[in-house]
């Protein structure tokens, strides 16, 4: 009997391997690898993008970071407008600015419920973009109907805020600009 089950123990390993295979490989079987973007839609033109905020160079900046994005998201080609089949545009509506994390200065036994105890020490950009994917060449007509998102950035306190809240704003144009290159590539 031992002898059979050493006999047997090389072809039960294999037919346990190939069992393993394919219940991992047939879990997967629904799933497609490669874009999920409209068929139809292969170049792509970053429009025009109005500032309606008092910072400037946030429109620029929200191109740059949208052309970034697309090129990063691979399921299209950019192109200028002449040559692209559709283009996106919009406008920068606000930006916001606010505190999000605090440390404290001084310990509770100076001067216990204290609310000057804490400085704010982390802070977060908000950037609301409006946006639309518009038939290029064709009448120009409307392709993705305007939507609206929140582009998030954070930042920490520095001795040059400025500078700093330069780096939240881009962080936030950068998060608005691939929410829309993903919108773009899966709203289908």
């Amino acid at each position: 009997m031992k002898r059979l089950f050493r006999a047997f123990l090389p072809c039960l390993a294999v037919v346990a391997a190939a069992l393993a295979v394919t219940m991992v490989g047939g879990g997967c079987l629904g799933y497609r690898a490669g874009s999920v973007a409209h068929p139809q839609i292969r170049r792509v033109c970053v429009g025009d993008f109005t500032n309606l905020t008092d910072e400037p160079q946030l429109a620029v900046l929200l191109r740059s970071k949208l052309a970034e994005a697309l090129a990063r998201e691979g399921s299209f080609e950019l192109a200028d407008c002449a040559r692209a089949d559709v283009r996106v545009q919009g406008r920068v509506v606000s930006y916001a600015l606010r505190g999000i994390g605090s440390a404290k200065l001084r310990d509770d036994a100076v001067k216990p419920d204290d609310r000057s105890a804490y400085k704010t020490v982390h802070y977060r950009a908000d950037l609301v973009v409006e946006f639309e994917l518009v038939a290029a060449r064709v009448e120009e007509r409307t392709v993705l109907a305007a939507a609206m998102l929140t582009g998030e950035g954070a930042f920490p306190e520095v001795p040059d805020m400025n500078t700093a809240r330069q780096v939240g704003l881009e962080q936030a144009a950068a998060d608005a600009a691939a929410q829309m290159a993903a919108a773009l590539s899966e709203a289908w």
